[in-house]
C-alpha cells in the first residue's frame, strides 16, 4: 500500500466556510483532513513506518466519511426528531466504528518509534470509539425492532444525553488524532517529495508537487475564511454578523504555484507519452494524465468558488481534489521509483 496525504471534501466544509453564508457546514467534528486515502508516493519513501501511517489513515478515512461521527450523529439526533412526528417510522444506522477501531488497532501493531504520537492519540480514541459503538448497535437494534411503538421512544429518550455525550468525547479524542495525522502527513509528504526530486524522475516528483500544492490550496482556502472577520449587518439583518469578503491573497499565490507546477508535469508527461507511443503503440499513462487534467479542474473549481462564494461550488472544489487523489492512488508504483530501486 502506498501513501500520500490529501484533504475529504467532508472535512472541509465546515471550517473552511465559516466565512460567509456561502458554504454552510456543522463546525462539530469537521476538520481538514490530512487524507482522503491513501496514494502512491513512488516508493521513495517506503519506510518501516508507511505501512503504520497508511493504516492510521484508513482509520481515519472511515471516521470522515460517510458512516463517519458527523453523519452518524447528526442521524442519531434525527431519529429521535422524526420520531416524535405522528406516523413516522424513524430509522437509524449505526456508523463503522467497529471498523475504524479495527483499522486503528492493527496500525497500533506495526513498527514505527516516529508515529508515537499517532500511537498515543489512536489509543485514546479507541477508548472513546468502543462504549460509543456499544451504544449505537443497541439504538439500532431498538429502532429496528419497533420496540418504541412499546414503550413510546422512553428507552431513545433515556439513552441520549448519555449518547450524545459519548459522542462528544470521541469527537474530542478524533480532533487529537487527526491533529496528530496531519503532523505525521506533512512530515510524510516532505520527504518524499525530497526523495522524488533527488531521483531525477521528473514526472513523479511534479506531480507528487502538484498533488501537495492542491492540498495547500484548500488550505489557504479555509484560512482565509476563518481569519474573515464578521461585518456588522444591516437593513432586516442589523444586528446579526454577515460575513464579510475573504482575502484569497495567499490562495491566489498557492494557485500560481499549483499550475507552473502541473505545467512541468504536462510538459514531461507529453514527452513521455509520445516516446511510449512510439515504442509501444500505446500510452501507459493514463493514470497520470488523469491527475493532471483533474488538478487543472481544482484551480478551476477555485476560481469559481472565490467568484460566487457559493457553496456548492466550495463542495466542488474540494470533490475534485478528492477525484484527483483517486486518481493519483492508481498510478503504477513501478511506474515512480527511482531507477535503480528495487
Amino acid at each position: 500500500m502506498n501513501f500520500a496525504d490529501s484533504v475529504t471534501a467532508r472535512a472541509a466544509i465546515a471550517s473552511m466556510l465559516v466565512l460567509a453564508a456561502a458554504v454552510s457546514g456543522c463546525q462539530r467534528g469537521e476538520r481538514t483532513a490530512p487524507a482522503a486515502a491513501s496514494a502512491a508516493d513512488g516508493g521513495a519513501t517506503q519506510t518501516a513506518s508507511t505501512a503504520k501511517l497508511n493504516g492510521y489513515i484508513r482509520a481515519h478515512d472511515i471516521l470522515v466519511g460517510g458512516a463517519g461521527l458527523e453523519p452518524t450523529r447528526r442521524s442519531y439526533e434525527s431519529a429521535l426528531v422524526e420520531a416524535r412526528r405522528k406516523g413516522a417510522t424513524p430509522g437509524f444506522t449505526p456508523g463503522w466504528f467497529d471498523h475504524a477501531v479495527a483499522e486503528l488497532r492493527k496500525a497500533r501493531a506495526l513498527p514505527g518509534a516516529d508515529l508515537a504520537a499517532l500511537d498515543t492519540t489512536g489509543d485514546e480514541l479507541v477508548r472513546a470509539l468502543e462504549p460509543l459503538h456499544a451504544m449505537l448497535v443497541d439504538v439500532g437494534a431498538y429502532y429496528d425492532s419497533k420496540a418504541y411503538l412499546e414503550d413510546d421512544f422512553a428507552k431513545a429518550k433515556t439513552r441520549y444525553a448519555p449518547t450524545l455525550a459519548a459522542f462528544n468525547t470521541a469527537t474530542a479524542a478524533a480532533d487529537a488524532f487527526y491533529v496528530a495525522l496531519e503532523q505525521a502527513t506533512s512530515a510524510a509528504t516532505t520527504r518524499r517529495l525530497e526523495a522524488l526530486k533527488a531521483s531525477g524522475d521528473v514526472l513523479a516528483y511534479e506531480l507528487a508537487l502538484s498533488m501537495s500544492r492542491a492540498k495547500a490550496l484548500l488550505r489557504a482556502v479555509q484560512v482565509a475564511a476563518e481569519a474573515s472577520p464578521a461585518a456588522p449587518a444591516t437593513g432586516r439583518r442589523a444586528g446579526k454578523a454577515a460575513p464579510s469578503t475573504p482575502d484569497y491573497t495567499a490562495a491566489d499565490a498557492v494557485l500560481q504555484s499549483l499550475e507552473q507546477s502541473l505545467g512541468a508535469a504536462r510538459s514531461e508527461l507529453a514527452r513521455r507519452k509520445a516516446a511510449a507511443t512510439a515504442d509501444l503503440g500505446s500510452s501507459p499513462y493514463s493514470e497520470q494524465a488523469s491527475v493532471v487534467d483533474t488538478l487543472a479542474r481544482v484551480a478551476g473549481a477555485y476560481r469559481s468558488f472565490k467568484s460566487t462564494g457559493r457553496r456548492h461550488e466550495g463542495e466542488v472544489l474540494f470533490m475534485v481534489y478528492n477525484q484527483a487523489v483517486d486518481y493519483y492512488n492508481r498510478i503504477p508504483t513501478r511506474q515512480f521509483r527511482p531507477v535503480g530501486r528495487q
